[in-house]
Parts: structure tokens; C-alpha cells; sequence
């Protein structure tokens, strides 16, 4: 999984309580539909579709704090502290 992570240009890491789940960090880019209206996250480079202002995320690979917009339906997004 770490080779395969690499080789997208991310960081293989792990996080939780011990640290028992692993992920790879992509870089952070900014998204091509950035600011398009949408309904859904499936419509947009980022994955989410933000509520406040129905349009994508104009980050790719980045954590979203902000509620999002699912199938037309708003939900809150649970965000680390």
C-alpha cells in the first residue's frame, strides 16, 4: 500500500487512537469545476459538493469541515478537533 501511495505522489500515514489506520495523503490541488453549481459530491473533481453554496470544492485531497450536499439533501460533516 505505501509503494502504491508513492507512486501517486502521496504520503502513506496512519492516524486514530493507535494509530492502527492507514491512508495515503494525496497532495492537495486546486479542483477544475471549483465554484460549479452541483447537488451531489459525484458531480464534482473533489468528491464534495458544498451546501452553503451548492457549488464544488475548490480543493482536490483536501479535509472538508463545512456541510456538504448529498443527492440534494444537506449534511453536517463530523471535522477532528
Amino acid at each position: 500500500m505505501a509503494k502504491e501511495c508513492a507512486a501517486k505522489g502521496g504520503v502513506f500515514a496512519r492516524t486514530g487512537i493507535y494509530a492502527q489506520i492507514t491512508y495515503c495523503q494525496l497532495p492537495k490541488r486546486a479542483a477544475v469545476d471549483a465554484g460549479r453549481m452541483c447537488t451531489d459530491g459525484s458531480q464534482c473533481e473533489a468528491g464534495s459538493c458544498l451546501a452553503e453554496t451548492g457549488t464544488c470544492a475548490p480543493v482536490v485531497n483536501a479535509w472538508i469541515c463545512e456541510p456538504v450536499l448529498e443527492k440534494g439533501e444537506r449534511l453536517e460533516v463530523m471535522c477532528p478537533h
